[in-house]
């Protein structure tokens, strides 16, 4: 009877239907517990499930069964191997998420990206979104009235979808009463960011407490118009009235007292700015004091701001003609907008204009003439101010010009589309009036709720801090603050950091067990190039459709938000049908049943796709206004990694999978993108197994792992893990100064090492097809000199810092590794891995000098910055 059912169960073990042959095994044992042989079945089957401690109990008790001669045997040997396998994989598996005795960095503060070049981001003041509220209908009706709901905004910006997200929660409230507090985490990498929203948080502070109460007198109705117009044109319009540059100077001041606790006066309850972020606050403030004045004259900023508007509209109009939507720009501008584009003036209201700009009430009161608009245009530059808010001086110096040009009228009309709602205040005429009547009833709706919201802002780049909130990795975060959220808001940030693996990674795991939590996204940068969902995860994640997608990700199908709910994506010409902010949510939480999971072939395939398109990207046209970025390092591996296997993957099948990657003997049917961007039909096409080398890469691959071996929830025996990993410093790279401020600012720089004496006689490295060279595969080089070069003469790396500043570069590598380069005078550059061209003067590796070692699998990292010895110089 055991027999049968143990040929049974072998029968479908074969077929790896381990699920079906369990309970044979399970029925073998209980008739016959006197036989090791359904306990050996029963440890093989629970170890290929996954089920680690369950499958060492068996082997136990297979061990204590046999006698000495099976034991000492084949049977005795496998069970033994088994046991240790399992007890390797089975490493800290239940607590991953604490660090243990971690001190210092942890090695998931690593860099996600490539770095860039560039010594300053770009800041555009002015978004260009519809505003819409995150919070929803369905919330209201399905969160309990006492619960505290939580919203993550990364890339806040401009902020206008708080501010929406705070009307409707007003509005809501006044529907129907309950007790519910939201709190709000405002992510920016920018600091000018939160220095420009946060004078408005004060301003609408201030007017909050003003709109609780109907003016008395002339003096109080003018000092409260004066608030929400010094709202409204430092929100949109580069040129200022004088009384707005006052009333923006007072709150400087008193905001500059405030974070440097001079005086009686402290934040709003409601914000909270942590300390190193307001340290970053008060200089950009300062600025806006003087210094921006002492750079731009406003008769300078209205001519640039008046020129830029006119490139902008011409370029719209003609991208909307390419696209062939007759009459989408027809629509004849009105006087307001003709006045604007002609002076970079937005008019405003008749109380202020009588109040103080009498002179201009007059000119706009002549019949309209070229001349008047003439007058109009020197009245604004002799008399108006440059709003300091819009401008960066560091980054103004060094060459960077901010952004002026926006189109103040596409505020009115996105406004317009949002209040069409039910929500906010009604449509009115006049771009001042729409803007009056949008920041009066922000200011009403902070007045009503003020008691119950929580504002938290953190600094610097989005995914990292999703990823850290929901590890508990975020520094002197408050522990009752959320670590899941009802909805993720994440602007245009997927477009640079990876696409759809932040959101999958980051994003969808951090929301709450909800139905109606959800994460929003879009793909402002390049949307033409994705013609559905699919391609845009078959690009950065390899993933040929929604269906596979899900046995990793587990979410649901996305629909495209819209300010009154979901939109019909036919509905939207093809050339935007991605560029809309996607709804995701997840299905259920991990971990999926076994049956759910992608094959082990099928894991293990896409763990080399993913690994082979972020090592050996395809060359891109680095002038390309929607150039697809390829960001992503290395770390990505160790990241999906520690993600499947909270999503059920069983460990052994990862840690194999990295084990081939670190012995260099992978034999797979994955290979390196041939295009860009990469589509679903490129990775259903079949492809014989082929054995490929990543030789160039396993110098850093092998040096990350000995840093992720500490925090992985699962073991790897590996020989090929160092035991000392240094971190360097690269002092200095004369740079390409068209790379380093032209174009610095895309991820796509990495370091090349490699052996002169491997090139071979009269080769330069630079005159070569260096991508032809890495590539593993059918369409790599077969010249023996570049086999030779892949193989023992090349070193890329990707997990790098640069400190623009500086011009240093900062990486982590093994100290074997690093010490036989010396040996064998290698030479290191920068270069591109969009053009593959290198934009640095080469170095010779033997002058690099001894960094910071970081031993033995630990999790502490130095946190200086600066290595002892000698500095690379030229």
């Amino acid at each position: 009877m055991a027999g049968n059912l143990r040929e049974e169960g072998n029968a479908l073990y074969k077929q790896r239907k381990f699920l079906d042959a369990l309970p044979l095994y399970y029925q073998a044992a209980n008739t016959d517990p006197e036989d090791y042989r359904p306990y050996l079945n029963l440890s093989a089957v629970l170890f290929e499930l996954g089920k680690y401690k369950q499958s060492v109990e068996y082997g136990q008790k297979a061990l204590s069964t046999m006698n000495d001669e099976v034991r000492q045997g084949v049977s005795g040997e496998r069970v033994s191997a088994r046991i240790a396998k399992a007890r390797v994989v089975l490493k800290d598996a239940d607590n991953f998420s604490t660090t243990g005795e971690s001190k210092g960095l942890d090695p998931r503060h690593l860099p996600r990206y490539k770095p860039t070049i560039g010594r300053h981001l770009e800041f555009f003041s002015v978004g260009h979104d519809t505003p819409m509220s995150l919070l929803t209908e369905d919330m209201c009706e399905e969160c309990p009235d006492d619960d505290r709901l939580a919203f993550f905004f990364g890339g806040i910006g401009d902020a206008r979808h708080f501010y929406y997200t705070l009307t409707f929660f007003a509005a809501s409230e006044y529907r129907r009463k309950t007790t519910r507090k939201i709190h709000f985490t405002l992510n920016d990498i920018l600091p000018d960011v939160f220095a420009r929203d946060l004078v408005f948080f004060i301003l609408l502070d201030e007017l909050s407490y003003e709109t609780q109460k109907a003016p008395t007198d002339k003096a109080t109705q003018l000092e409260l118009d004066k608030k929400v117009a010094t709202l409204f044109y430092l929100y949109l319009c580069p040129l200022v009235p004088t009384y707005v540059n006052d009333e923006l100077q007072r709150v400087i001041r008193k905001t500059m007292s405030m974070l440097e606790g001079r005086g009686q006066e402290r934040l709003p309850s409601w914000i909270y700015f942590a300390p190193v972020t307001c340290n970053t606050i008060i200089p950009l403030l300062r600025s806006w004091q003087s210094d921006v004045f002492a750079l731009h004259s406003t008769r300078e900023i209205q001519t640039k701001a008046k020129l830029e508007s006119q490139k902008s509209r011409i370029n719209i109009a003609s991208l909307v003609d390419q696209m062939g939507m007759v009459g989408l720009h027809d629509q004849q501008e009105t006087n307001e907008e003709k006045d604007y584009f002609a002076t970079i003036m937005v008019s405003p209201p008749p109380r202020l204009i009588n109040a103080f700009e009498q002179d201009l009430g007059k000119l706009l009161d002549l019949p309209r003439t070229e001349s008047r608009l003439n007058k109009i245009e020197q009245y604004i530059g002799k008399n108006w101010k440059v709003n300091a808010t819009m401008f960066n001086v560091a980054s103004e110096k060094a060459g960077y010009f901010s952004d002026c040009g926006n189109n103040p009228f596409e505020f009115g009309k996105a406004v317009s589309l949002a209040v069409g709602t039910e929500h906010g205040p009604k449509q009115t005429s006049g771009l001042y009036a729409t803007g009056y009547l949008f920041f009066s009833s922000v200011a009403t709706a902070l007045a009503e709720s003020r008691d119950r919201i929580f504002v938290e802002t953190q600094l610097g780049d989005a995914t990292k801090l999703l990823e850290d909130t929901r590890i508990g990795l975020v520094q002197n975060r408050d522990s009752t603050w959320p670590i899941q959220y009802d909805h993720v808001h994440l602007s245009n940030v997927p477009d640079y950091v990876g696409g759809p693996v932040a959101s999958f990674l980051y994003g969808i795991p951090i929301l709450k067990s909800k139905s109606y939590a959800r994460y929003s996204s879009t793909c402002l940068r390049n949307p033409s190039h994705f013609p559905t969902v699919d391609h845009f995860i078959s690009e950065y994640l390899c993933l040929q459709d929604s269906e596979t997608t899900r046995k990793i990700f587990p979410y649901k199908e996305p629909f495209l938000e819209g300010p009154e709910g979901p939109e019909d994506p036919a509905d939207i010409p093809d050339l935007f049908s991605q560029s809309g902010y996607w709804s995701w949510s997840r299905i259920r939480d991990p971990p999926l049943n076994f049956t759910e999971l992608l094959s082990r072939n099928e894991t293990e395939t896409w763990l080399y796709q993913l690994s082979l398109k972020t090592i050996l990207p395809v060359p891109r046209e680095r002038y390309s206004f929607s150039q697809i970025f390829s960001p992503l390092n290395l770390t990505i591996i160790f990241r999906v990694a520690i993600y499947l296997h909270q999503t059920g993957y069983p460990a052994h099948w990862l840690a194999d999978a990295l084990e081939n990657l670190l012995a260099n003997t992978v034999t797979t049917t994955a290979r390196p993108a041939r295009r860009s961007p990469l589509r679903p039909t490129d990775l259903r096409k079949p492809v014989p197994a082929k054995r490929l080398t990543f030789a160039p890469f396993l110098a850093e691959f092998r040096s990350l792992a000995a840093q992720w071996a500490p925090v992985l929830p699962f073991g790897i025996s590996s020989t090929h893990i160092p035991t000392r990993v240094r971190r360097y410093t690269l002092n200095v790279f004369p740079l390409n100064s068209e790379d380093k401020d032209g174009h610095g600012r895309v991820p796509a720089f990495v370091l090349v090492f490699w052996n002169p004496a491997r090139l071979g006689p009269g080769r330069m490295i630079w005159s070569m097809d260096l991508r032809k060279v890495l590539l593993p595969d059918e369409k790599g080089s077969t010249d023996p000199r570049d086999v030779r070069l892949r193989e023992n003469g090349l070193a890329i790396l990707a997990v790098w810092e640069f400190d623009p500043a500086n011009d240093e570069a900062h990486f982590w590598i093994d100290e074997d590794a690093m010490e036989k380069w010396k040996r064998e005078d290698w030479m290191v550059q920068i270069w591109r891995d969009d053009t593959y061209r290198p934009v640095s003067t080469p170095l010779p590796v033997r002058q690099v000098p001894r960094g910071s070692a970081i031993e033995g699998f630990m999790t502490s990292f130095p946190t200086n910055g600066l290595t002892e010895g000698e500095y690379w110089s030229i």
